[in-house]
């Protein structure tokens, strides 16, 4: 499968389909290049845009992994993996996939299954459950602290939506389609929206897991280090 084919592939999954956990791993999410272009929607939903200059132009450097700017007076390369929980990571973003599949399937899933399931040594699978919990704590802080995207919001704390400030129009008019318009590529229609809030309502509070959540928590959270010193520091700012 080639760069545009994984773009498409991407591009056309249905995060509904995907929300809850329920579905074939190797079929969603068959390649390696698949995982790295649905990282880059998650991170970038209107595309890559370049860390130093802010440039939305950019192409890719497949066999290097990196992303570079295209603008001539720039050029800046990174890694879409960059200031993320999957920073500097040397295990296959499809696997680190398959551990979250595993993982919301279980919460108490063991670093020796992961082993068995992944092909990765007993300390690589520990490090990648603490990890992606950890990212999913510091996720629902920043987001309880920060509406960031009212959708995801949604997941981590259902009561939002009933604030008297929650913007639920524009929500609606971002992921909508237009009244009486049938629903396409990333738009449902606004009777479609609120029937799946309020089944994601139901799963949140029957503690049910959530694949969706897990993946947009490791990409909208920085580095292990990062968050623990963030975490240390909150709880200085109370013990003072």
């Amino acid at each position: 499968m080639n760069a545009d084919e994984a773009w498409e592939k991407a591009y056309a999954i249905d995060d509904w389909d995907v929300w809850n956990g329920r579905f074939d791993p190797e079929q969603v999410f068959p390649s390696e290049e698949v995982c790295r272009q649905y990282v880059i929607r998650k991170r970038w939903p209107h595309g890559y845009v370049c860390p130093r200059c802010y440039s939305l132009s950019s192409y890719s450097i497949e066999k290097r992994g990196l992303m570079e700017c295209a603008r001539p007076d720039c050029g800046y390369q990174s890694s879409i993996t960059a200031g993320t929980v999957f920073h500097g990571t040397r295990t296959p973003l499809k696997k680190w996939f398959l551990a979250i599949f595993w993982v919301n399937r279980d919460r108490l899933v063991h670093p020796i299954f992961l082993r068995e399931k992944l092909g990765v040594s007993y300390k690589t699978a520990c490090s990648m459950l603490r990890k992606i919990q950890e990212a999913l704590d510091h996720f629902c802080v920043a987001v309880a602290s920060e509406l960031r995207h009212p959708m995801e919001a949604i997941f981590v704390h259902p009561d939002v939506e009933a604030a008297a400030d929650f913007p639920r129009e524009d929500v609606m008019r971002y992921e909508c389609v237009e009244e009486g318009e049938p629903p396409r590529a990333g738009k449902i229609t606004r009777e479609q929206w609120v029937e799946r809030h309020e089944i994601k309502r139901i799963f949140f509070h029957a503690r049910r897991s959530c694949f969706l959540l897990n993946v947009v928590a490791c990409v909208a959270s920085p580095p292990l280090k990062v968050m623990t010193r963030e975490r240390w520091a909150r709880y200085a700012s109370c013990a003072a």
